[in-house]
């Protein structure tokens, strides 16, 4: 009886078994490139942001989302999962990416740092100094926008060009300007009057006549009527006239009745 009653009294320790924690596996990302691979990207998206939601701040998944979404037009949200993935894991082709994604969605701003960043890992990046080049061109930006399209004059496209010559012009460095503008002519194709205007307005700051002269009868001859608007005008008048003032009343033209394009084309 002593024996049974002692066992009653003592208190039974319970074990608990220990239960067996199972973690969720990674996803396989193979469906949604897949899906990308076909130009699907918003079934790509539909599946990436179900994994995203299991899986939060996973680099992998932020980055194929991010990928799709500018697949998909969506360059704001691009860019904004770039961002989420290089606040968790950060490397100059992301930063690249990522730059692309904010210049695409017209953040200039962001576009501008992201790139300054991408050059601070690879200087000789012809490409993300042309891109930076142009964004601070477009935020007024003009002696860094020179420096850094100076970066990359080798890849500069007409428009590049003729965006570097007028910078130069406003700022009277007529000797680069006068290169650039001549680059902007050879590199484009059909022709165009912009960059021979801007060749004329450099030889007219340089008081080179000659060269004035026979520009302005070049531009009339090929794009008619194109010198009648600018600001100019008035003085490449006073300069054709001065100059060939004993043709115009041979041929009884009267200067006063007309205006530089007119008296260009008769000439």
């Amino acid at each position: 009886m002593l024996i049974v009653n002692n066992c009653s009294e003592e208190e039974v320790e319970i074990k608990e078994v220990p239960q067996k924690v199972v973690s969720k596996k990674f996803p396989d990302l193979s469906l949604a490139i897949q899906k990308r691979v076909e130009k699907k990207p918003e079934e790509a998206i539909e599946i990436l942001r179900q994994y995203d939601q299991e899986f939060p701040n996973s680099p992998k998944i932020l980055v194929q989302l991010s990928r799709a979404h500018v697949e998909a037009g969506n360059f704001s949200l691009a860019a904004f999962r770039f961002e989420q993935a290089l606040s968790i894991s950060s490397s100059p082709d992301l930063i690249w990416e990522c730059a692309q994604a904010h210049l695409r969605a017209g953040d200039l701003e962001s576009a501008r740092k992201r790139f300054t960043e991408y050059l601070e890992f690879t200087p000789d990046n012809s490409d993300a100094w042309l891109s930076l080049a142009r964004i601070l061109e477009q935020q007024g930006n003009e002696i860094q926008a020179l420096n850094a399209f100076e970066q990359a004059k080798e890849i500069t496209n007409s428009n590049d060009c003729l965006i570097i010559a007028n910078l130069y012009l406003k700022k009277k460095i007529l000797v680069q300007a006068e290169k650039w503008f001549k680059d902007a002519a050879k590199k484009e194709s059909p022709s165009t009057s912009p960059p021979l205007v801007g060749l004329l307005k450099v030889k007219l700051l340089n008081s080179d006549y000659d060269s004035v002269e026979t520009i302005i009868l070049a531009i009339e001859k090929t794009f008619p009527g194109t010198l009648a608007d600018i600001p100019e005008k008035d003085d490449l008048k006073s300069i054709l006239v001065s100059r060939r003032i004993k043709e115009l009343n041979d041929r009884g033209i009267v200067a006063q009745n007309s205006n530089i394009s007119e008296l260009a084309q008769a000439l």
